[in-house]
C-alpha cells in the first residue's frame, strides 16, 4: 500500500515565537512563496484572530497565487476517529497529532 505524506509547515506562526524573530509582511510573503515552490502541502500563515499583522497577511495573500500549497490559519484540532497520525513539523520541533478525518476546514 502506497502512502502519501503531506507536510504542514508552521514556520510563519511557530517560527516567529523565538526570541528576536520578527518577520515583516514582505518576509512572510517571500517565505510563503519559497515554501510553496519547495512543494510544501500546507502553510500555516499565523493566527488572524490574534493580531492585526496576521490579519493583514491573510488579506494580502488573497492576491498571491500558490502553485502547490494551501494556506491555513492557526486553529484548534479535533480528536481522531480511526487513529491515523498526522505529523506537523515546525522550526521548533515535531508535533504528532491524531487527526484522522480532520481537514484544515474541519477543526473544532
Amino acid at each position: 500500500m502506497r502512502r502519501l505524506i503531506k507536510i504542514y509547515d508552521t514556520t510563519l506562526r511557530d517560527g516567529t515565537q523565538g526570541e528576536g524573530v520578527s518577520f515583516s509582511m514582505e518576509d512572510k510573503i517571500r517565505l510563503c512563496s519559497r515554501l510553496d515552490a519547495f512543494g510544501i502541502h500546507y502553510i500555516e500563515g499565523g493566527w488572524p484572530g490574534s493580531n492585526p499583522k496576521d490579519l493583514r497577511f491573510f488579506r494580502r495573500m488573497q492576491d498571491v497565487t500558490l502553485k502547490h500549497a494551501k494556506l491555513a490559519a492557526f486553529s484548534m484540532t479535533r480528536r481522531a476517529r480511526n487513529g491515523s497520525i498526522r505529523v506537523i513539523c515546525s522550526r521548533f520541533g515535531i508535533i504528532l497529532l491524531r487527526s484522522a478525518g480532520v481537514t484544515p476546514n474541519r477543526s473544532a
